[in-house]
């Protein structure tokens, strides 16, 4: 296969050529066809076999949907970790040359989604699978690789798009630590446009008109005081330091949000401190629990990170518990630094 992969590229030259950019079929056939262009592209985009053949003067977006169907069908139509790695290895080659703000949905919906049947917005789902990989792959290489290129994926959209994007992965991830991502990426491109000179378009992201439903979605308690801070403890924190760094930075309230902060102080910050003294309470009594001599009071159910208390010795439990009780100090303490920005404000 590889020695005639040469000819293929002939295919740019005839009609022929539009086969490669085809999918969304149900067919089985059509579908391995798809996968095995994934490969023979992942052959020469990521690993350079018969580089010297490939097209030189085609641009980056026309790489980009060309190889669009095959990285998309590789990392979403199989569990396959070899499969996703490679569909991850093949997409990061074709989406790194655009040019930042190059890309749009409308685009999408042009050269894309008439393709694809069924599905109304692909970028969205791609993203979303996206996520999927970095939540459920057991490689932690390949983990690391899809959330990287979630926030590499979002900055070659215009900014309507990018907070569109951004709005729909918080409504569809519940992940802490995806959303911890996302909602660090939210951080990052607010932190861009309040810096000099501000990117075309920027006033479509940073005053959107959904801008409070993505920050109420951000600034929310599902449980109220009841949250269970570990198994959120990510995302809460990366929450809390948008909030800072908002308060902090939008000097100007584009954002809106010194409007909203009587309402997150209401509902997000005081039942937040409640929360982690309830749950410094709970770490505290195990370590209480781990330290006694009767075996009968060492019981507990306790989980952290997934791992039970139980199956781990006395020392180990007691340093899990001590480094979780520490994590509670700090969320607190970012926790009074907000609350005094806006005691100050007030009283400004």
């Amino acid at each position: 296969m590889i020695v005639k992969i040469h000819p293929s590229w002939a295919l740019i030259k005839n009609t022929s050529w539009k086969s490669i950019t085809s999918f969304g079929s149900e067919d089985e056939e059509q579908n391995k066809r798809t996968l095995g262009r994934g490969c023979l592209f992942y052959l020469v985009m990521v690993c350079n076999v018969k580089i010297d053949y490939f097209p030189q003067i085609l641009s980056p977006s026309y790489v980009f949907f060309s190889t669009f169907a095959s990285f998309y069908n590789m990392i979403t139509a199989t569990h396959n970790p070899a499969v996703i790695y490679k569909g991850l290895k093949l997409f990061f080659s074709a989406v790194i040359p655009l040019e930042p703000l190059s890309l749009t949905t409308a685009e999408f919906k042009k050269v894309i989604y008439k393709k694809f049947r069924g599905t109304t917005n692909i970028s969205a789902k791609l993203l979303t699978e996206l996520c999927r990989v970095a939540i459920h792959c057991p490689f932690t290489s390949i983990r690391a690789d899809a959330i990287k290129l979630v926030g590499i994926f979002l900055d070659k959209f215009q900014w309507l798009d990018r907070f569109d994007l951004t709005r729909i992965l918080l409504t569809r991830n519940e992940d802490a630590g995806v959303l911890s991502f996302i909602v660090s990426y939210f951080k990052d491109k607010i932190d861009e446009i309040l810096r000099e000179p501000r990117s075309p378009g920027y006033h479509h992201f940073i005053r959107n008109t959904q801008m409070a439903e993505v920050l109420d979605m951000i600034f929310e308690l599902d449980e109220g005081s009841e949250t269970d801070i570990m198994s959120c403890y990510d995302r809460l924190m990366s929450a809390l330091n948008l909030l800072r760094f908002l308060f902090i930075r939008d000097k100007n309230n584009e954002t809106l949000i010194w409007n909203r902060a009587p309402a997150i102080e209401k509902l997000f910050i005081a039942p937040l401190i409640t929360a982690i003294n309830i749950s410094r309470m709970h770490m505290k009594e195990e370590v209480r629990k781990a330290n006694s001599k009767k075996p009968e009071e060492q019981l507990t159910s306790m989980k952290i990170g997934g791992v039970p208390l139980m199956s781990m010795d006395k020392e180990r439990r007691i340093q899990i518990v001590n480094s979780a009780i520490f994590r509670f100090d700090m969320m607190q303490s970012v926790c009074s630094r907000t609350q005094q920005l806006i005691d100050d404000k007030s009283k400004s």
